[in-house]
């Protein structure tokens, strides 16, 4: 059960948690940050992905961001009536620890994006195709790591 999610009673302070970080990650991935300058100029990988694809990449993952957002608005919303049972009052837990999640990867996909790392695998950093991200932006290893991330 995720940080801050307890019981009933402690719903409403979780959904406001889960919509300030949210609200922080929106600012963050329409600021650009002087950094990400400075890391691009100073890594040993030339960028693998135009400029182009980069901002199609962040457009996609600001749309699943603003999605997730209203969807966590609606289970908000849902929260707000607390006349389910049990078993759903649960099955809306989950839910909002699965939006929290889902926020979360999208919030460090477009802080790698912003910092310079973004479609570089984290294992070998060899770059991940621009086919593999539109199909899957939140990937963070190539293919090959990925079949071994996954054996082990």
């Amino acid at each position: 059960m995720p940080c801050g999610v307890f019981a009933y009673a402690g719903h409403v302070e979780y959904v406001e948690l889960v919509e300030a970080r949210i609200s922080l990650s929106l600012r963050r991935a329409r600021t650009p940050r002087k950094e990400s300058i400075v890391v691009m100029t100073e890594t040993s990988h030339s960028p693998h992905l135009s400029s182009v694809q980069l901002q199609s990449l962040r457009q996609d993952l600001e749309e699943q961001l603003n999605r997730r957002t209203q969807h966590l608005r609606g289970l908000r919303a849902e929260a707000g009536v607390g006349s389910g049972s049990d078993g759903t009052w649960q099955e809306l837990l989950a839910s909002l620890a699965a939006a929290d999640r889902a926020i979360a990867e999208l919030t460090q996909a477009l802080d790698r994006l912003s910092a310079g790392s973004y479609g570089r695998c984290a294992h070998c950093a060899t770059g991940i195709p621009f086919e593999r991200l539109k199909i899957r932006p939140l990937a963070r290893y190539c293919i090959k790591c990925q079949r071994q991330h996954e054996a082990a």
